[in-house]
């Protein structure tokens, strides 16, 4: 005896004795035992021509709901990636324009410091500008001369 898938079938080939059990002899009593059990067993199983276009009828519908199902599986994988793409892109570009903003606040920090140190420098060398208390401004101070 084999080891393996066909021991069974070898074994029931020794019990059974004369008869072979082989694939068609398998198939058949399976066919029997369904037809047995749906009580269908002396009837004609042959179907008429209205029936086969019926069953091919419903054949064709089903292979087209198939169809529109695994288009429509196919279309939502392919939006779900271009919105999860499109997601990526702009977070990428929302931290660029909060780093842009970072540093064009710092970039416009430091100039307020640079005009103000100038200022007061200038008010330093040049005591004749004076500073307009409502707009910030310089104004310079005249001298009769």
């Amino acid at each position: 005896m084999q080891k393996g898938r066909n021991t069974k079938r070898k074994e029931t080939e020794v019990k059974g004795g004369n008869k072979k059990m082989n694939d068609k002899n398998i198939r058949k009593q399976q066919e029997e035992k369904i037809k047995r059990t749906l009580g269908i067993e002396g009837k004609e199983t042959k179907r008429t021509g209205t029936e086969l276009v019926h069953l091919r009828k419903i054949d064709k519908e089903m292979q087209r709901n198939f169809m529109k199902g695994s288009k429509q599986k196919l279309e939502f994988k392919t939006r779900t990636k271009e919105s999860t793409l499109k997601i990526k892109i702009l977070a990428k570009e929302v931290e660029k324009v909060e780093l842009i903003e970072k540093t064009v606040y710092k970039d416009l920090e430091y100039c307020r410091k640079l005009n103000e140190t100038y200022r007061e420098q200038i008010l330093k060398i040049f005591p004749n500008f004076k500073k307009n208390n409502n707009t910030g401004n310089l104004i310079i101070k005249r001298t009769s001369g």
